[in-house]
């Protein structure tokens, strides 16, 4: 790959990842983070 092909793929790759977390933080907040810990810390300990 030449690095005209390299450098849209990194940006669109940065640019998803950004999102990604962006979208999954969002709806960790939306949804309650601390009942979700919660719910996982039980899981774990039984």
């Amino acid at each position: 790959m030449s690095k005209k092909t390299i450098y849209p793929v990194l940006l669109l790759g940065t640019y998803i990842l950004l999102l990604c977390s962006s979208l999954a933080y969002i709806s960790f907040v939306a949804l309650g983070a601390e009942d979700i810990f919660i719910d996982v810390f039980k899981h774990l300990i039984i």
